[in-house]
């Protein structure tokens, strides 16, 4: 391992002293001296394990800062801004936030709230105008802004990603949600994580204040906070200094979004902190207070409960999702409040924790998904907060790996199922077979004019639990944005009431999008 990681030394640094930008120094990092803050060695294992990322190559950089106690303590990047143009990192660089963009939307929301002119509880399509969101699986007039931020609105995963290489260009909002803006159950029954819903915040904000989404937040949310490298999109002032996106060490093209309120903030690691900073109430001098301290207090304490871990994953820490935060009373066992939101997007992944009782902010980008962001802020908690450190050292009690359960439907679910599935585009019939020994068959046949019929196809990955059906199978959904790539067809949460199957058929293009229509099954009689 050791001589492993002494060749990738040494292949690595003459590429450094040979960028062009990236000065004589024989440093992967950015060094903190150079800050003129000092090499404080306790962000050692942060730093090192930024390093290790970065000359491991499955990270091309990552960048950090630590404030604590109302003043930034460390901040530091490692790797590759830019490989072609030798652009080396630094913690001013601007990356893509991701879904840390919600947490920037929804401050800008509630700036409104305070000025009378939103109401959390009010219906979405009260702020809409001829687009709104569609009744097909619940009342449409039940889904609030505090449910769309909560994720319990009813809405179905949506992801729309549109790169500059392809000629497809960015829908309106009203286009998309004409299209997506599908109420798959009735809204306050369930919390499904929706970028949609921060979308349509987005949309709502824009409709409001008469301006654009971009111009209210750099007038209202950036420039007050003093947030210089910061801004919707890679905009033109920015962009000589803008992180280019990696995988696998190959350069993607950028995007854009057709939800860019839900992850389309580019922001660096300084202005991350600093946002992070005015969300502990630090009141720094050169930050104006667009919220009052208890309107910042209302984003966390107005919660809902997720289903297992974070963001209603299994397993983890239980959790809370407030107004675009996630909420961990007892994190990773210390006993403090953990308040944080995540970012993970081709050629993203970003974090921003927060420790209110210590006044502790983290930030932590990179060009790369899946980069270590978690690690390097455990790294650095274990660093500053002692309970934190106590806990970490404790071995993990063992937990045996449990073997995936095969499935064995119950007799309510065996039999045959047919319905449709309901596009923005046209309506197309299928027929699910739900076998006794668990074999789960699926067809879309030729019934429809000018469709043509896909083959009869096994769905894999078939569960149901809580009353869910979950599967996919390989298949077409016929519109003009999910044509524009491959892609295979997800059920996603199907519900099941008496004898209907109903909920989300997702078509999933990969790094492409989730595009969801609805689909209504009935159990044929026998």
């Amino acid at each position: 391992m050791l001589s492993t990681y002494i060749a990738c030394v040494a292949w690595l640094l003459p590429v450094l002293k040979a960028g062009a930008q990236a000065g004589s120094s024989d440093e992967i990092c950015w060094s903190a001296i150079e800050a003129g803050r000092g090499n404080d060695g306790r962000f050692d294992p942060a730093r090192n394990r930024m390093r290790q990322a970065i000359i491991g190559g499955a990270v091309a950089s990552m960048a950090a800062a630590v404030a604590m106690d109302g003043r930034i303590i460390w901040e530091e990047a490692c790797g590759w801004a830019d490989k072609e143009r030798r652009l080396r990192a630094t913690p001013h660089n601007p990356y893509n936030v991701g879904s840390i963009s919600k947490t920037f939307t929804a401050t800008g929301f509630m700036i409104l709230a305070e000025r009378g002119l939103v109401d959390l509880s009010h219906p979405a399509n009260d702020y809409l105008g001829r687009a709104k969101l569609t009744s097909l699986g619940g009342d449409a007039s039940q889904a609030t802004v505090r449910r769309l931020m909560h994720h319990t609105s009813g809405l179905p995963l949506h992801a729309q990603v549109i790169y500059d290489s392809e000629a497809y260009r960015r829908p309106s909002m009203d286009e998309t949600i004409l299209r997506y803006g599908i109420i798959v159950r009735p809204p306050g029954e369930a919390y499904n994580y929706a970028n949609l819903g921060y979308g349509i915040v987005e949309h709502i904000i824009s409709r409001v204040v008469g301006v654009s989404y971009e111009d209210f937040m750099r007038r209202e949310v950036f420039g007050p906070l003093g947030l210089t490298h910061t801004a919707v999109g890679p905009v033109p002032e920015l962009r000589e200094i803008t992180v280019a996106l990696y995988h696998n060490g190959a350069r993607r093209p950028g995007f854009d979004m057709d939800q860019r309120g839900a992850g389309y903030i580019f922001s660096s690691a300084h202005d991350l902190v600093r946002f992070g900073q005015f969300h502990l109430k630090d009141h720094l001098a050169d930050q104006r207070q667009i919220l009052k301290d208890s309107t910042i207090d209302v984003m966390v304490e107005d919660v809902t409960q997720t289903p297992g871990g974070p963001y209603g994953g299994p397993g983890g820490d239980p959790s809370a999702y407030g107004l675009a935060w996630v909420i961990t009373p007892n994190g990773a066992g210390s006993g403090l409040r953990t308040v944080y939101h995540h970012g993970s997007m081709p050629g993203v992944t970003a974090l921003l924790k927060l420790i209110p009782a210590r006044r502790l902010a983290v930030a932590v980008l990179a060009n790369t998904q899946g980069a270590p962001t978690n690690g390097v802020s455990d790294d650095v908690i274990a660093a500053l907060v002692p309970e934190f450190t106590n806990q970490r050292a404790r071995p993990a009690p063992a937990r045996p790996s449990a073997p995936q359960p095969t499935f064995q439907p119950s007799t309510t679910l065996v039999g045959t199922w047919r319905g449709t599935l309901k596009t923005w585009s046209a309506d197309v019939p299928v027929e699910m077979e739900i076998r006794s020994d668990g074999d789960v068959h699926i067809s879309m046949p030729n019934s429809t004019p000018g469709l043509r019929g896909q083959l009869r196809a096994l769905v894999s990955g078939v569960g149901f639990a809580s009353g869910e059906f979950r599967g996919y199978f390989p298949g077409t959904i016929p519109t003009e944005d999910a044509s524009r790539d491959r892609h295979s067809i997800i059920l996603d949460r199907l519900v099941l009431r008496g004898d209907t199957l109903s909920g989300t058929a997702l078509a999933d293009g990969g790094p492409h999008f989730a595009l969801p229509s609805w689909i209504k099954l009935v159990r044929q009689p026998r």
